[in-house]
């Protein structure tokens, strides 16, 4: 009786040799009502590291929210923002300290890939 000739497995044992593929996050924008709850001021450089990446001879601000209200910004784009979640939101043009405990109306969108997002608001507006 002759030996079997031995064959490499067809599916070798272990971890995948290769990474997940890189996904990025699809178009989207909300309209949100939300509370103000605190700011930061991120001074140049504070942010590097992070993903995903921002100008690091900025300083960037942030804010987080209490989302009260969403909906989608156009009747294109997804709301990924859900009314009872709390989000930290940048923005590179200064947020005003006064807007901390203030319900406001904004637009926010989450941007980034599957290795980091954050959170960008624009278009403020304090509710009176």
């Amino acid at each position: 009786m002759q030996p079997a000739a031995e064959r490499a497995p067809a599916n070798p044992p272990g971890p995948a040799a290769r990474a997940p593929a890189l996904g990025t996050i699809p178009p989207n924008g909300s309209r949100v009502t939300a509370t103000v709850r605190q700011r930061v001021v991120w001074p140049p450089g504070s942010l590097a590291g992070t993903r995903p990446p921002v100008r690091p001879d900025r300083t960037w601000y942030s804010l987080t929210l209490d989302i009260v209200s969403a909906a989608p910004a156009a009747p294109t784009l997804e709301s990924l923002a859900r009314p009872g979640a709390v989000i930290d939101v940048f923005s590179s043009e200064p947020l005003a300290a006064e807007l901390v405990g203030r319900t406001i109306a904004a637009l926010v969108e989450l941007t980034g890939t599957t290795q980091g997002t954050r959170w960008v608001i624009s278009e403020i507006t304090p509710n009176q």
